[in-house]
């Protein structure tokens, strides 16, 4: 016992091995808890973090000093990076205790909805403005200049997280289940845009200058019913990823958006509209 360490915040002694920190697991990881918890907090007051949220947070932890015992002049991100602990495992049990929205604490077991990521929203007046903040950056856009194209932000979380078709059909699922119709619809829009003007391989914006296609797919692993009844099973395609991918020859392709497998059915040209033509390409 006399060669073991003791925690200079509890004051037990601990058998793993001393670590730069002069704290017990425990004790370390509450510290970084109380940290992460609130620099998130501050993180959610500026909604304009929703756009590279991951970047812009790390930027925030990596300014932060830490201040946990011994280690003062250490970021926080730096003092996570050099401990046993992963900082993910830490943030996903941080985000859990704030409403991803108003950032006001919340109980363990009462939450409104779990989003795909693991964050939680408390209420349903709060997801109601939550996603009408949303809608504003996940429509389709317009770039009036000379090179114009028209583009559609990929929907993210203000964790980090990106979300793919998956996510959103088993969002809509669960808001199905909630009766929230107008919701449902702008997530279903969303995917409709993001199908329609993103390169499926690349994820590159439609440009009117490019030469761009549809493919038309099949995919087991989507629910029709969930989407928007004028959805088709169609991804915008670039001419470069075409010839990059072979697929003139590819039956099944994995796809970047989806993040699923699928089942080439045919590939046609779009206008500057784009709109399809009638050849069938490949």
């Amino acid at each position: 016992m006399i060669n073991m360490p003791t925690c200079l915040e509890c004051h037990q002694f601990y058998s793993n091995m001393e670590n730069a920190f002069g704290l017990c697991d425990q004790c370390l990881s509450n510290n970084f808890k109380t940290l992460l918890l609130t620099a998130f907090f501050e993180f959610l007051q500026n909604k304009n973090n929703i756009f590279n949220s991951r970047k812009k947070f790390k930027e925030l932890l990596l300014q932060k000093k830490c201040n946990i015992s011994i280690q003062e002049n250490i970021s926080i991100l730096e003092a996570i990076n050099n401990s046993k602990f992963k900082f993910n495992d830490l943030f996903i049990s941080v985000r859990k205790q704030l409403c991803l929205y108003c950032g006001q604490p919340q109980d363990e077991y009462q939450y409104f909805i779990e989003l795909p990521c693991n964050c939680r929203i408390c209420t349903k007046k709060c997801f109601i403005e939550y996603v009408s903040y949303i809608s504003k950056f996940i429509k389709l856009n317009e770039d009036k200049n000379s090179f114009h194209f028209k583009y559609v932000h990929f929907l993210s979380c203000f964790c980090g997280f990106i979300y793919n078709t998956q996510h959103i059909l088993k969002l809509i699922t669960e808001l199905m289940q909630k009766g929230m119709k107008e919701q449902i619809i702008i997530y279903q829009d969303y995917i409709n845009n993001i199908w329609n003007w993103k390169c499926f391989l690349c994820t590159n914006d439609f440009k009117i200058n490019e030469n761009f296609f549809k493919l038309k797919f099949k995919c087991k692993n989507i629910d029709k019913k969930l989407l928007n009844p004028k959805t088709e099973f169609k991804h915008l395609l670039c001419e470069v990823c075409i010839y990059k991918y072979n697929l003139n020859k590819q039956k099944i392709i994995a796809c970047n958006i989806c993040e699923l497998e699928h089942e080439v059915e045919d590939i046609k040209k779009v206008n500057e509209k784009n709109e399809e033509e009638n050849c069938i390409i490949f």
